[in-house]
């Protein structure tokens, strides 16, 4: 059976100490793009795969979509997470790169967000959605978290990732003159005291930054493409600052991955809305997205899409034309027989003949029509048209 699956690196908070909400609030503002690609996502994967250490990305998906669409979201068997026991940093002293975790001591007695327990962590994410929110999800989202929820280690595979990120650096020149590491060190990069540990830089840091920060962006790089195989993904979406390393790195391990602005180019040429920024500006309701991926179209649409999707405008209109073409199933033997069988056996009865006369262009075609990636793409035209919870319509102005 054909299944799909994307690691949404897009949306993964790297850890971060300042686990509260004014944190929270300016994650929210940085990843709102990012939760319009998450919604384009789920109508072309049957299955996202969010990286995670904390959960933090749970209130800010409830900041975005409102309490209530994020328990749709949760829900709807649509993503998953894959929670990482251990983030990457830069010890002193001669360690260099190295996983770590926050456990709890006699300071912090409580557990950090980050190492406490999948079902201790989630419930604390969902204690900061009340705090930015007003309000937490109910037990049954929280039960459908922690029931999604793959935890991966990190240390089995921390020292290859390391050996990958020195191999990146001591075979490219170019990279070490962008980040300034010519003639230094691995293990003891300037910046970091004996007793210290470096986290990783966020995504709204500087850049260029230093040698440190550029060695533990090309880490995370190398985590992501680990991540990669340890969740079975098919694609990735990713907001590295350093792409042009990571790209290189993901066409040899996914060959055959979509260019994330293909659907773009099929949405302009079918002349289909953005749904994704429908449903954050309140004008789809999501529940109805999510239910209309469920269907069997959808599911047609998103293995047609994987199979001939570019992000050239030429290309893809071909497709798109071919798909137009395809014959409905209502059109081929023996369904054509069926159909003339049922509309003539009806015309015996004089009022059931003038009922089956009069659906017989909606009803019966809909019944036989089968599934078509076609029919779906109908089906987002239509959820477009119709008015999201503010009265609107996709379509603007008539």
């Amino acid at each position: 059976m054909h299944s799909s699956r994307l690691l949404a690196s897009h949306l993964w908070i790297i850890f971060e100490p300042r686990w509260d909400a004014r944190y929270c609030g300016e994650a929210t503002q940085r990843l709102r793009p990012q939760v319009a690609r998450l919604i384009d996502a789920l109508l072309l994967y049957d299955e996202v795969i969010i990286p995670t250490h904390d959960f933090l990305i749970l209130p800010v998906f409830a900041t975005v979509l409102g309490v209530e669409g994020f328990e749709h979201l949760v829900q709807a068997d649509a993503i998953r997470f894959a929670r990482l026991d251990a983030a990457l940093g830069y010890a002193g002293n001669g360690v260099g790169l190295s996983a770590y975790d926050i456990r709890p001591s006699e300071q912090r007695p409580d557990p950090a967000p980050c190492s406490a327990e999948p079902a201790v962590a989630a419930d604390l994410a969902f204690s900061m959605m009340a705090d930015v929110c007003g309000r937490r999800a109910g037990q049954t989202a929280l039960d459908s978290v922690i029931r999604r929820c793959e935890t991966i280690s990190v240390a089995p595979f921390a020292g290859d990732i390391t050996k990958q990120t020195h191999l990146d650096l001591s075979e490219s020149q170019n990279l070490q003159v962008a980040f300034g590491l010519t003639g230094l060190d691995m293990q003891r990069l300037p910046g970091v005291a004996p007793d210290q540990m470096v986290m990783a830089p966020h995504e709204n840091d500087e850049w260029p930054c230093n040698a440190i920060d550029a060695v533990l962006r090309i880490a995370y790089a190398n985590l992501e493409c680990k991540l990669v195989g340890e969740t079975n993904a098919a694609a990735v979406f990713t907001t590295s600052p350093i792409g042009h390393v990571l790209g290189a790195k993901l066409e040899r391990l996914l060959p055959g991955q979509i260019d994330p602005n293909a659907f773009a180019t099929l949405r302009e040429i079918a002349r289909v809305p953005d749904i994704a920024k429908g449903v954050l500006d309140n004008q789809v309701a999501l529940a109805k997205m999510l239910e209309l991926r469920q269907t069997s179209n959808a599911s047609a649409f998103r293995k047609w899409f994987q199979e001939n999707a570019t992000n050239d405008p030429v290309t893809t209109g071909r497709a798109y034309a071919d798909l137009l073409q395809a014959v409905p199933k209502i059109q081929q033997l023996p369904l054509r027989v069926l159909r003339f069988f049922i509309t003539s056996v009806a015309g015996f009865v004089p009022v059931v003949g003038h009922a089956i006369s009069a659906l017989d262009s909606f009803l019966i075609d809909h019944f036989f029509r089968g599934t078509s990636p076609r029919f779906f793409i109908d089906d987002l035209r239509l959820l477009g048209r119709t008015p999201g919870r503010d009265g609107t319509d996709l379509r603007g102005p008539r």
